[in-house]
């Protein structure tokens, strides 16, 4: 048929620590892609303490047994001196489309945010990335979904140093995932989906109050929609500030424990988001009494 390209050839690799695998690590799998071919890529159990990038379009990464990707860098942490910033500290750096993870714990162990500032365990810029029955550990920013904002709030621009490819839409699903942290540990401008995930609010060293998601949608986006999820914790929590004025973000048919302060949201120290930024919460089930204020939209 017109317009339909060919589908590409299937490759599968295999990587682990073992003489029967075809690369002993991720990253040097990836490394050894081209644009001829669609690919599986197995992962056996183990820890694989590597900081991924991945551009390549059409690749699935499936891990066999308990498979576990783990890296430690921190917005505070200098190299020349400097500070390298939020969006250089992703655990695993996706910039591709069609991409899917399978049975994968992804972490940050960099530690909590009083002390080394965000660390990123997954950070998406690509379009059509389905993440599956995976975990998702840190403490500040664990998820980072682009696009980002042009500009920092100083305005300069807001870069990312592993980014290549840029996607004005970015449509992303979570499955049957795990998600903690403490601090906005959802964030970006992504239009995302999550689904029959656990959301965990971690213990923060301060005790300060967690924020589950921080949107920075576009003003036609459709930002974050959570749908039967379960969301718990041991620090209370809020579901969300704007980090942008369009911020979008939805719980629908979700369970909340009693650590879900009453107010529910903040505006993020600005009155202005209340008039641009939508929040929605439909026929969900909490743990105590809410009261929110008139500018979120409450079923």
């Amino acid at each position: 048929m017109a317009g339909i390209l060919p589908k590409k050839p299937l490759k599968k690799y295999l990587v682990g620590k073992t003489s029967l695998a075809d690369f002993k690590s991720i990253q040097a799998c990836f490394d050894h892609l081209t644009d001829d071919f669609s690919y599986e890529i197995y992962l056996l159990s183990g820890i694989y303490k590597e900081e991924l990038t991945l551009y390549q379009d059409h690749v699935s990464l499936i891990g066999l047994g308990e498979v576990i990707i783990s890296g430690n860098k921190y917005a505070r942490q200098k190299v020349s001196g400097k500070e390298i910033g939020t969006f250089a500290t992703s655990t695993f750096f996706i910039n591709a489309n069609e991409v899917s993870l399978t049975n994968l714990t992804i972490e940050n162990t960099a530690g909590p945010g009083e002390k080394v500032g965000q660390a990123v365990a997954l950070y998406l810029e690509g379009n059509h990335i389905t993440v599956k029955n995976c975990r998702l550990i840190a403490f500040q920013d664990t998820l980072c979904l682009g696009p980002l904002p042009e500009l920092n709030k100083d305005n300069t621009v807001m870069e990312s140093i592993y980014r290549k490819k840029n996607y004005h839409v970015q449509e992303t699903f979570f499955i049957n995932c795990y998600i903690e942290g403490t601090v906005d540990f959802i964030f970006g401008g992504g239009n995302s989906t999550f689904s029959h995930c656990e959301i965990f609010s971690k213990k923060r060293l301060d005790e300060g109050v967690n924020y589950l998601t921080a949107p920075s949608t576009s003003e036609d986006g459709v930002g974050f929609l959570f749908q039967e999820c379960f969301i718990h914790g041991k620090e209370k929590y809020l579901l969300g500030r704007p980090w942008r004025p369009y911020g979008k973000c939805t719980f629908e048919n979700c369970y909340f424990d009693e650590f879900l302060k009453s107010s529910g949201w903040s505006d993020w120290d600005k009155a202005s988001n209340r008039l641009t930024a939508t929040f929605k919460e439909i026929n969900n089930h909490y743990g105590k009494p809410v009261k929110r204020a008139d500018w979120i939209s409450f079923n």
